[in-house]
């Protein structure tokens, strides 16, 4: 999927005018039905303890680690760590990090994948 700014809606290219994008599985791949098996089975036996309350930040985070597991490629992804730009190398880390400090791209991503017609080749 190819990024698109957040507040003008154009599609987002680097400075080689290159997309900038993110490779994802969507929600009928393996590993995405592992995972939502996983985190139904997480939230069931949480819910049987007396804390059973869910937070809003704990089900976002539930949602950015999932979207991590499905990110299988960055293009032309670029984040600012210790001052100093970075382009970005794809690994669960990474894409975690990326969707924890960006909700904007974790938006878009999530809307990429729940979009299953965006997996069907034409």
């Amino acid at each position: 999927m190819q990024l698109e700014h957040p507040t003008e809606g154009h599609l987002l290219f680097d400075a080689k005018d290159k997309p900038i994008g993110i490779t994802l599985k969507g929600k009928d791949s393996a590993t995405y039905r592992k995972l939502a098996a996983d985190i139904m089975r997480k939230l069931k036996a949480k819910g049987k303890k007396k804390e059973a309350a869910f937070s809003l930040d704990d089900i976002e985070f539930e949602n950015a680690e999932m979207l991590a597991a499905l990110t299988v490629g960055f293009t032309g992804i670029i984040d600012v760590i210790e001052d100093k730009e970075v382009k970005l190398q794809v690994s669960y880390e990474a894409a975690l990090s990326l969707y924890v400090k960006y909700p904007v791209i974790f938006e878009q991503v999530q809307r990429f994948i729940d979009d299953r017609a965006n997996f069907i080749k034409s």
